[in-house]
């Protein structure tokens, strides 16, 4: 869920408050919904203007470098992992991520150390290695902690989206087709 609060100002709209921290009367929204929100959206945002894309995107992308800044945190706090080999020599782990641009032959080998464990595939090498301070990450794994919990479900949301706004892409696609 993202909790929308309305802008300051005297122009009407929302803004995302990803970090659950700005002042104001807002409401949730389910990330799957924000697309749509116009349409669906209670008192608060009916008056409102409808969500333009590039705006969903925009949220998406912030939604990103949380993530990113929170396994920067991670690394700091001692509770990530990084390379296949450092992790199979460590664990358990409640969460692997492999980078979306790495080989399937090491995501196979990731998935071997544990298959109860959760890959995720939301980010480049490039992404996870300049969060991470180093040059080049494939393989990272966190162990079970407060953070951890907290970024399993800050991609969950990421997730959501995501999937939303794939959905509007293809319903706008099909809409042009028919």
């Amino acid at each position: 869920m993202i909790r929308m609060v309305a802008k300051p100002t005297a122009e009407k709209g929302l803004v995302a408050d990803l970090a659950q921290k700005l002042p104001g009367r807002g409401y949730w929204v389910h990330a799957g919904c924000l697309p749509n929100m116009a349409t669906k959206a209670p008192r608060l945002a009916r008056d409102m203007p409808a969500m333009a894309p590039s705006e969903v995107q925009a949220i998406a992308e912030l939604l990103r470098q949380r993530v990113l800044s929170l396994l920067g945190m991670a690394r700091k706090a001692g509770l990530l992992v990084q390379g296949f080999h450092k992790l199979k020599a460590g664990g358990p782990y409640e969460i692997f991520f492999h980078a979306s641009d790495g080989a399937e032959d090491g995501l196979r080998k990731l998935r071997s150390l544990d298959r109860d464990v959760p890959v995720l595939r939301h980010f480049d090498s490039a992404s996870l290695a300049s969060c991470l301070g180093e040059e080049h990450v494939v393989h990272v794994g966190l162990t079970s902690s407060r953070l951890t919990t907290q970024i399993y479900g800050e991609v969950a949301r990421l997730e959501a989206l995501n999937g939303a706004m794939d959905q509007e892409f293809l319903k706008d696609r099909l809409e042009r087709q028919i």
